[in-house]
């Protein structure tokens, strides 16, 4: 939700640009100012640039247009409900989000 609200006072160019810039960080705007960041499922390293836009590119931007926002609440029923609170994305990247420090 954050993402969505700072996109919109970004007027999106703002934060497209922002969220590409923070991929090399492994982490997007709202992760960012949570302290949040994605790292690889696998070996715990920070997610590459590859998984990143998988992750944010493909998986949130370019499946959620497609599907009119059902892939984003299938995404909330998997986070809230499974244990290891990924959503789709997190799948497809094979990413997880992590608290940074």
């Amino acid at each position: 939700m954050l993402d969505i609200l700072l996109a919109i006072v970004t007027l999106g160019i703002g934060w497209l640009i922002w969220d590409i810039v923070l991929w090399q960080q492994s982490t997007s705007p709202a992760k960012k100012m949570l302290n949040l960041r994605i790292v690889d499922t696998n070996t715990g390293a920070p997610a590459s640039m590859t998984q990143m836009l998988l992750r944010e590119g493909l998986g949130k931007l370019v499946l959620g247009s497609i599907t009119s926002g059902i892939l984003w609440l299938v995404s909330a029923v998997l986070i809230l409900a499974d244990p290891t609170r990924k959503g789709v994305w997190d799948y497809l990247g094979t990413t997880t989000v992590v608290r940074d420090g």
